[in-house]
């Protein structure tokens, strides 16, 4: 995992200056939200077309793959084509169940605000 080293079996110790980027994955654009370690947001919530130039620009967007930790929901069968050409472009991948992220969300402060943003992804990623 390119966000932490392995000291030992079950215990990893997190690096700092990483990003964290939330992608609330749809059928014809994705948003993307990128955090720092503290949990603030870094740019604008962007939103990326589900086409070439939209992966492109999700590219160029994304922080550079041993920086960053990529959270995605599962949705329907539109998460899977993002999720491998993010692979592909070397970043670490948590595939999310889109219940566990409104569970989970419902229980934090800015939970609204990143809903009506759509990037509670993020909120799972960091410690």
């Amino acid at each position: 995992m390119s966000t932490a080293s392995e000291v030992s079996p079950g215990h990893l110790v997190r690096k700092r200056n990483v990003r964290f980027a939330g992608i609330d994955v749809g059928s014809q654009f994705h948003k993307l939200a990128i955090v720092d370690d503290r949990g603030k947001l870094v740019g604008k919530v962007a939103k990326i077309d589900e086409d070439a130039e939209g992966y492109e620009r999700l590219r160029k967007l994304l922080p550079p793959p041993e920086e960053t930790q990529v959270g995605m929901e599962a949705t329907g069968h539109y998460w899977r084509n993002l999720c491998l050409t993010l692979l592909e472009w070397g970043y670490s991948v948590a595939v999310i169940n889109p219940s566990r992220t409104r569970r989970f969300a419902d229980g934090e402060p800015d939970a609204d605000q990143d809903r009506r943003r759509g990037c509670s992804g993020h909120r799972l990623l960091r410690p």
